[in-house]
């Protein structure tokens, strides 16, 4: 459930992955909206990294290394990802 998943993530700090800050509900007419804040990657995303490193195939190497760990450490969690794409990364 998304409660037991904001507990865990709350106070954890996974490798290589994003760490969750806060979580905020807001009410907008007959809809509750929930917002997930999340540290900044102060390096953008997968898809612009791998647009700059096109011409470094070692460093893409070290950065798909690094997804397949985070990936593997919230699998360990029992928990997948449901919108796994390079923008997300």
């Amino acid at each position: 459930s998304e409660e037991a998943f904001l507990k865990l993530f709350t106070n954890k700090k996974l490798s290589n992955v994003v760490q969750f800050v806060k979580v905020s509900w807001k009410r907008k007419r007959d809809f509750l909206i929930q917002t997930l804040f999340l540290e900044q990657c102060m390096h953008g995303n997968l898809h612009s990294q791998f647009s700059r490193l096109k011409e470094s195939p070692q460093k893409m190497k070290e950065i798909l290394l690094g997804i397949i760990t985070g990936l593997a450490g919230i699998h360990a969690e029992e928990v997948v990802h449901q919108d796994l794409k390079p923008q997300n990364i």
